[in-house]
């Protein structure tokens, strides 16, 4: 899209727009009824608001990573684009895919070793992940929604990989869950 030095990217769930002015003219070139992930900075003009809601498209707000960002060594693996995650991204590395209960698993049955021995999943469909994550011998999967049910899992079974479904979960409850698991 190239206006004024601006690009978009394909994203999971819609398009990736990496530019500080979203302008009416930029706008009009999106699919409708599309989801564009902007930067949390973006300014987005009068004119592009109106033909943002004409057009029914859904905005979100967040940190874009730069082009060239590693995070293939993140502990947590993400197939939800939220406003939570969002924020934890700026706190700490999160590697994302698409929410494919597939594709998830295979990058966390590739991702267990003696170096790294706990992950987090971030799914839409939690169980199905599970699932297919413990057909690895080496992956104990379990699903959990909130730090309290740790303990209860943790007991007699050691889980090493941890599958979530983050909806509904604010970032106070997200970042709990976290350090509860790499306690």
């Amino acid at each position: 899209m190239g206006h004024l030095g601006e690009s978009v990217r394909g994203a999971s769930s819609g398009l990736m727009l990496e530019g500080n002015v979203i302008t009416g003219e930029m706008v009009t070139t999106w699919p409708r009824e599309t989801e564009v992930i902007i930067a949390k900075t973006a300014i987005i003009t009068p004119l592009a608001n109106d033909v943002i809601r004409d057009r029914r498209l859904t905005v979100v707000r967040q940190v874009i990573p730069k082009e060239g960002v590693d995070r293939r060594n993140a502990n947590v693996i993400s197939g939800v684009v939220s406003p939570v995650m969002s924020r934890l991204a700026d706190e700490i590395p999160i590697e994302s895919h698409e929410d494919d209960p597939r594709v998830l698993a295979d990058h966390v049955n590739g991702r267990i070793s003696p170096d790294c021995q706990k992950v987090i999943v971030f799914s839409t469909q939690p169980g199905f992940v599970a699932c297919l994550i413990n057909r690895n011998q080496a992956c104990r999967a379990v699903v959990m929604s909130d730090v309290s049910e740790l303990k209860k899992l943790s007991e007699g079974f050691d889980p090493n990989v941890f599958c979530v479904d983050p909806s509904g979960l604010t970032l106070f409850q997200t970042r709990r869950l976290i350090k509860g698991v790499w306690r």
